[in-house]
């Protein structure tokens, strides 16, 4: 047992006799740390827990062409060169030497078969650091002074969200940010600038477009469209005329250039007529499959998926703006099936279209590396 730095003797002047003995508040503390350097404990018998799991996590360490291997065997500490009175006395930490034994294990590898073959194996005991120990009162000496561990608050893991609206915000706009915390790693901030474009800070660094993060993650253009908005199918008739899918869920305070007329012709909903809840119960009523649209109809949308014709060569790019130009391409090359975003304004936005349009990062690739700039490294890895 360690030596107690400054005893003390109690004495007592209460008129009662004592009931039961102070506990040990300390325990804990002490007891947690005996855990994790399971000092007392034969090799063979240690838990992976404490520097045993933290040892068993790093390594084994390969080298580039896995031709050469550092295993971890075990560590031992060895007894303190002074007591904690010592410690304090001659100005420096009360700690034991950390020592690891590893094994390096080189191997030999048949370029034909790829196998390997052991060439050699040497284990050695390598000095790693002085490790600090406690004291029984569940402190540390450290360059003579006595110091305890006290518990810090922070933020509970979660995500929050906050509205960071400017007062001097003329329009009144109200701009929102959201923090995730997780209970291990960095911190992801996500805000939006004056221009609605969203952005993402990794640790409080220097902000990066929010779809470098999706790209990075795996996901290409078409993807996050398709994750964040919802499409509608349009078709160009034999005639050269447009129509499209009936959804009910999407037509709600719509308005069409066309009538919306049933399979006997009769009209159901008059042109450039606002689409109620009445009128959407009209067309589920009547079975509407398809109805037409004019270009004016879809002029204000994007195409959701790459048009690529039968040669492979993509006509249009996802996230493309419509217009008359591209309809008359789509009609020159045979095309009769297109898709378009879908945008309610009410539950939603153009943030995420608007970002991937000035995106300059094209795929995975692109994304690693800007990442990896943004966070200073002085080399990039390839890791993919």
């Amino acid at each position: 047992m360690n030596e107690i730095l400054s005893p003390i003797e109690r004495q007592s002047f209460s008129t009662l006799d004592k009931i039961m003995d102070m506990p040990d508040l300390v325990e804990i503390q002490t007891m947690s740390y005996e855990d994790f350097l399971q000092a007392d404990i034969n090799e063979d018998k240690r838990k992976e827990i404490g520097i045993e799991q933290v040892f068993r996590e790093i390594f084994p360490i390969h080298d580039f062409n896995e031709t050469a291997v550092l295993e971890y065997v075990s560590y031992t500490l060895d007894k303190p060169k002074y007591n904690p009175r010592e410690a304090v006395e001659r100005n420096t930490t009360y700690a034991a030497p950390l020592k690891v034994r590893v094994r390096l294990v080189t191997y030999d590898i048949n370029e034909e078969s790829g196998e390997k073959s052991v060439l050699s194996a040497k284990e050695s005991e390598v000095y790693l650091c002085d490790l600090p120990l406690m004291t029984e009162k569940g402190s540390f000496v450290v360059n003579g002074v006595e110091r305890v561990i006290v518990n810090q608050l922070h933020r509970s893991p979660g995500i929050f969200f906050e509205d960071v609206s400017s007062s001097k915000n003329i329009l009144d706009k109200h701009i929102f940010s959201a923090r995730i915390i997780p209970y291990r790693g960095s911190w992801i901030d996500f805000e939006f600038d004056s221009k609605n474009l969203m952005y993402v800070r990794i640790d409080k660094k220097r902000k990066i477009p929010v779809t470098a993060i999706l790209k990075a993650l795996g996901l290409n253009n078409q993807e996050i469209l398709k994750t964040y908005y919802e499409m509608e199918i349009i078709h160009i008739n034999i005639d050269g005329s447009l129509s499209k899918d009936f959804d009910a869920d999407k037509i709600l305070g719509r308005r069409n250039s066309f009538d919306i007329i049933d399979e006997n012709g009769e009209v159901i909903i008059k042109a450039n007529y606002k689409i109620t809840k009445a009128a959407k119960k009209r067309l589920v009523r009547a079975n509407i499959k398809q109805y037409r649209i004019g270009i004016e109809d879809i002029i204000d949308t994007f195409f959701a998926e790459d048009v690529i014709d039968e040669d492979g060569e993509v006509l249009i790019e996802a996230n493309t703006p419509v217009n008359e130009d591209y309809i008359e391409l789509l009609k020159d090359k045979g095309i009769n099936t297109f898709k378009v975003l879908f945008i309610d304004r009410l539950i939603s936005d153009t943030a995420i279209r608007d970002l991937l349009a000035v995106d300059n990062i094209a795929d995975f690739d692109g994304a690693i590396i800007e990442l990896y700039k943004k966070f200073n490294c002085v080399t990039v890895k390839s890791i993919f």
